[in-house]
């Protein structure tokens, strides 16, 4: 969903409509339709996404002043946005109804000259700041983090997502939800976010319901099954997470960039990790492990003076099951309840196991990443963090509509 303008986007927009000209249709095109943008979308999106981000654009060399109107919550320039947003009369210097990057530039340079006779003195809306930040109205900068502040902010974030994965291994879901997630009673409550690439909880008490209470009343049922058949295990508290899913993530790759203004961070990881999926069938114990390899992308917000988790996003790159020599030892130790049959297969990654409906609170992500296979392109996925300086001039690792 695009960005609600604020009142420095829509001076913006204004200055482009007024050096510019009356929006009209493209030399080509039928009246009040858009061009086919898809040649120059093929030009900027490098990593064929769907979604040209920043990064992409500026290394394109299209005009960033283009780019701050079309970009949605996440930072993306889609098509859909493009091919519905009517062209400035004269864009299509070859009158053929496409938009090339190269007919883009040249339009910019030719309309930068008197978009500048147009600038208010003292640098009108969105003039660029120190290190390339969009300026506030009037000004030159806006107030900036020190790097002090910047690199005890990323240590912050980093040992959020160490976090994350620690409790999670122990399948202490519901307590990292209430210890590190944004608070129940907090305005980031409802616009807090866990997504997979099948399905997104909305809201931090969805969140705390699924992953959290969920999960524990799953490790409650595995033990108490497992009590049943070993007189070692008892049913009881003591013994929580014995029989239980067992999983290790790891936090690899740490690219994290922290606001300019400190009150939000962005952050992507690697994150390969092992599991263990243990079943009771016919009174024996089943081991299913699975490796995978998957990658984390994460927005953190600073409230009440501490950093928390606001948005999570996985994306699953390759889940394959592991031979039946990887939990011998496992099988040895459990003795007579090991199960004798043909051991290992493969589990389906946690996070996609639910099947039918989604549950209430849960939506479908607007962008699925799909699972490496021999067809597929390159995907930079979750978007790498880039720099800014508050939130809105950024994506959105919510993956849903905010």
């Amino acid at each position: 969903m695009p960005q609600p303008f604020s009142a420095q986007r829509l001076a913006l927009l204004i200055a482009v409509a007024i050096a510019t000209g009356p929006l009209g249709p493209a030399s080509a095109q039928e009246a009040g339709r858009g061009m086919d943008v898809r040649p120059f979308l093929r030009a900027v999106d490098s990593n064929r996404d769907g979604c040209a981000t920043r990064d992409e654009w500026q290394r394109a060399g299209a005009p960033m002043s283009s780019y701050e109107m079309l970009k949605d919550a996440r930072g993306c320039v889609t098509e859909a946005v493009m091919a519905r947003t009517p062209a400035p009369d004269g864009i299509d210097t070859n009158r053929d109804g496409r938009l090339t990057l190269a007919e883009m530039k040249a339009f910019d340079k030719k309309m930068a000259p008197l978009m500048a006779q147009r600038a208010a003195p003292g640098g009108a809306p969105g003039t660029p700041g120190a290190n390339g930040a969009p300026g506030a109205p009037g000004s030159a900068a806006r107030p900036t983090i020190s790097d002090g502040e910047r690199a005890a902010a990323t240590w912050a974030v980093q040992n959020l997502m160490s976090r994350h994965e620690y409790m999670h291994a122990a399948g202490l879901n519901l307590e990292e939800v209430d210890s590190f997630w944004v608070s129940r009673q907090g305005r980031f409550a409802k616009t807090a976010a866990f997504a997979s690439p099948g399905w997104v909880m909305n809201g931090i008490e969805t969140i705390r319901a699924a992953y959290g209470q969920g999960s524990r009343k799953d490790a409650e049922a595995a033990r108490k099954a497992l009590a049943a058949i070993d007189p070692g295990v008892k049913d009881s508290e003591a013994f929580f997470g014995a029989g239980a899913e067992w999983v290790m993530h790891t936090s690899t790759t740490p690219l994290i960039e922290v606001a300019g203004d400190g009150q939000t961070a962005q952050g992507a990881w690697y994150s390969p990790g092992i599991g263990i999926m243990p079943t009771v069938v016919d009174g024996k114990v089943k081991l299913t492990p699975v490796m995978f390899w998957e990658k984390y992308g994460g927005d953190f917000v600073k409230e009440d003076g501490v950093w928390k988790i606001w948005h999570l996003q996985m994306a699953y790159d390759f889940v394959p099951g592991l031979p039946a020599e990887m939990v011998a030892e496992v099988n040895k130790k459990l003795g007579d309840l090991a199960w004798k049959g043909l051991a290992g297969g493969v589990a389906v990654e946690a996070g996609e196991r639910m099947s039918g409906e989604l549950p209430p609170g849960f939506s479908k992500p607007r962008y699925s990443y799909p699972a490496y296979s021999p067809q597929r392109p390159g995907i930079v996925y979750p978007h790498l963090p880039r720099p800014y300086h508050s939130w809105g001039e950024t994506f959105n690792n919510c993956n849903c509509e905010q």
